[in-house]
């Protein structure tokens, strides 16, 4: 049996918590030293976000359907009944 200090630990106090609740970045840095510029504006950010979220939504649905479509069998005919 392994005693108590062959067993790994954690400190709190160096771990960071898995979801932050706010970030905020600076690009200034780079645009001075590098000359960095963004490829996308914000607006076109956000609607890739929005968009995808969205498609990752329609992508659950149905596989919701199609687990459903199983579990009732592949040549059952659907109830139309509600």
């Amino acid at each position: 049996m392994a005693s108590q200090r062959d067993c790994p630990t954690s400190r709190s106090s160096l771990t960071r918590p898995a979801e932050v609740d706010f970030l905020c970045g600076d690009a200034t840095k780079a645009r001075e030293k590098l000359g960095w510029e963004p490829e996308v504006s914000f607006e076109e950010l956000i609607k890739m976000i929005v968009e995808a979220d969205l498609e990752g939504l329609q992508k659950a649905e149905n596989g919701f359907a199609f687990a459903a479509s199983l579990r009732n069998g592949p040549f059952k005919e659907q109830s139309t009944d509600i």
